[in-house]
């Protein structure tokens, strides 16, 4: 029974210290995350975009839902910054997929963020990402004009 004791304490005390216990230590690994997807996502397989994917979530989910009233809005357009990044890499590593924009969920999920700036006005970061969109290749660059110029249409609409 104590040896049972001692496994479950090993097991929580595991848990509780991989977890970021602070906000700086969120926003710093998952800046880490954001670098190592940025160095690697050329070599991804479906396994590691499965395992990045989870780790996205708990990023954007838990942990940001954990720590989200300590930032402040430039920490908070930070955090929106890694997962429009992230969405950049994942679309890039599969150029196949990229011109097939109806179903595409990345190109979904890409456009939503990039709604996100229009909506609060924050021109300075839409260029930004145009830049950074053309660094991470043509087609890449091609997709958030296209997304750009559906938001403007869009908007013209309202």
């Amino acid at each position: 029974m104590k040896t049972f004791k001692s496994i479950i304490l090993a097991i929580t005390l595991l848990i509780t210290s991989c977890a970021p216990q602070t906000k700086e230590a969120y926003l710093q690994n998952y800046k880490g995350f954001i670098l190592k997807t940025e160095k690697n996502h050329d070599t991804y397989t479906n396994k590691h975009w499965n395992n990045a994917d989870r780790e996205l979530k708990e990023f954007s989910g838990k942990l940001y839902s954990k720590y989200e009233k300590e930032l402040t809005w430039q920490e908070e357009i930070i955090v929106k910054k890694y997962e429009i990044q992230y969405n950049f890499y994942k679309m890039k590593s599969d150029s196949k997929s990229l011109f097939d924009t109806s179903e595409n969920e990345e190109y979904i999920k890409l456009k939503k963020d990039i709604n996100y700036y229009y909506e609060n006005d924050m021109q300075k970061d839409i260029e930004e990402l145009i830049k950074q969109a053309k660094i991470a290749g043509d087609s890449t660059a091609v997709i958030i004009n296209q997304i750009i110029e559906e938001l403007n249409k869009e908007q013209h609409y309202k």
